[in-house]
């Protein structure tokens, strides 16, 4: 800010010269006489800070206080997983003695732009000098970053969780299946006596391919009917003619994976 300029001044006018274009314009702006409170503010600071040395020393070694520009932007799932470059505009607040926005006229509009890594779910960015101004401070403009939830995945780290839907037979007899991850359809194999409730890894499917994604298993049992025209549920040594509850039929079930992990 050019205080020399506030009062209309030069750099080299004389003590004299400067006093009497400060008293001008006080009696000019003067709340009392129906002028601006923040106009007559921003002189009296300006001739201060031009006469007064340990006024002007005190200033400038205040610590940057309450100047802080906080921004909150929501980003998709996708953006913040894979990555991507965001770019913030926004209009500079100048605040009076009182800390409240200045009225004025005058715009000053600031943008700028940073990268949201891969996999940054939750992230904060400071960009410095942007944020709110009063004399001669500036606060920094911080940004908290905001991502929308996924309706199937999540993110820990680097790794992706999800549940997945996997045959009754799959599990049993253990089987390749393929898998909608985040980078795209894979195929996996699920081992033989994997019990529901764990997890089989789709590797290279996590933030950056550098994480994995866990799939949480979830069974989808056949109909029991069905199950009985088949030689190969019926090795299974499983009645199921007396099977009638779901839970009486997953216990016997449960008995029969805890046989073949063993």
């Amino acid at each position: 800010m050019d205080y020399y300029a506030t009062l209309g001044c030069k750099s080299d006018d004389p003590p004299d010269v400067l006093r009497k274009a400060w008293r001008k314009l006080c009696l000019e702006h003067h709340p009392d006489h129906g002028g601006d409170i923040d106009k007559f503010l921003e002189i009296t600071h300006a001739y201060r800070m031009i006469t007064d040395p340990s006024y002007a020393r005190n200033q400038k070694s205040q610590p940057v206080r309450d100047l802080t520009f906080n921004i909150q932007m929501i980003v998709s799932f996708g953006d913040a997983f894979y990555g991507t470059r965001l770019v913030v505009s926004y209009n500079q607040i100048t605040l009076n003695a009182k800390l409240e926005p200045l009225k004025t006229t005058e715009i000053e509009p600031v943008t700028f732009a940073f990268d949201l890594p891969p996999g940054a779910l939750s992230f904060r960015y400071i960009e410095k000098s942007k944020g709110k101004k009063f004399n001669n401070q500036t606060g920094n403009a911080v940004v908290t970053v905001i991502t929308e939830k996924h309706p199937r995945y999540t993110v820990k780290g680097m790794d992706v969780f999800v549940e997945e839907k996997v045959p009754l037979e799959t599990i049993l007899k253990g089987d390749y299946m393929t898998v909608e991850t985040l980078w795209g359809v894979k195929t996996t194999w699920v081992p033989p006596g994997t019990l529901p409730g764990e997890s089989f890894r789709v590797v290279g499917c996590g933030v950056d391919k550098k994480g994995h994604q866990y799939c949480k298993i979830k069974v989808v049992y056949p109909d029991k009917d069905d199950l009985k025209n088949k030689d190969t549920w019926k090795s299974l040594g499983i009645n199921w003619a007396k099977t009638d509850k779901q839970n009486k039929e997953d216990e016997e079930l449960f008995k029969k994976f805890e046989q073949m992990k063993k």
